[in-house]
C-alpha cells in the first residue's frame, strides 16, 4: 500500500499480476427449443388429443410428461446455443 493521498480518503495501492497463459477449450453445444418458430396449433392439437386418454391422477404423471416431450420435439424446432 502506498501513502494516503493528502486530499480525500483514497488509499492507493499497487497490484502486480503475472501474465497467465490462455488455453483454448472446446465449447459444448446445447440444444434448446426455438419457441419463436414453434407450430403452436399443432402442439396444442396433438396434446389435447393425447390428454383424452391420460387420466388426471398422480400415477400417470410420467405418461403426461412423455406426451409433452414427444409433441414438443414434433412441433417445436431446436436451436443451438453456445455455452459460456
Amino acid at each position: 500500500m502506498l501513502d494516503l493521498i493528502p486530499i480525500g480518503q483514497h488509499c492507493p495501492f499497487i497490484l502486480q499480476i503475472s501474465s497467465a497463459a490462455v488455453t483454448h477449450r472446446e465449447i459444448p453445444f446445447w440444444q434448446r427449443f426455438n419457441f419463436k418458430r414453434a407450430i403452436w396449433l399443432g402442439f396444442t392439437r396433438d396434446l389435447d388429443s393425447a390428454l383424452v386418454d391420460i387420466p388426471p391422477i398422480p400415477s400417470k404423471y410420467d405418461a403426461f410428461v412423455e406426451c409433452v416431450k414427444s409433441f414438443s420435439r414434433r412441433n417445436i424446432p431446436l436451436a443451438v446455443a453456445h455455452a459460456l
